[in-house]
């Protein structure tokens, strides 16, 4: 199914309720998950996510492997 189709069967399906409460329940999650999308970074947020950035294309990383394969060293040293 399509994100068009599957907006399409919802739209009918939504006009097909009579449940007040229901409806209102459905307002508030989309409510909700639409707030979520929507993200403001600070000045200082947005020089972080750049400094990241350059370490990601610096190579300045450890991969999930890497850092399992500590955690498991330091877990056996205890």
């Amino acid at each position: 199914m399509t994100t068009l189709e599957l907006k399409n069967f919802l739209f009918l399906r939504i006009a097909a309720i009579d449940d007040f409460s229901l409806l209102n329940n459905l307002r508030d999650l989309l409510e909700r998950k639409s707030e979520s999308k929507i993200y403001q970074t600070s000045a200082e947020q947005k020089a972080q996510i750049k400094e990241a950035q350059a370490q990601i294309r610096n190579g300045e990383f450890y991969t999930e492997e890497f850092v399992e394969s500590e955690v498991e060293l330091w877990l056996n040293e205890k």
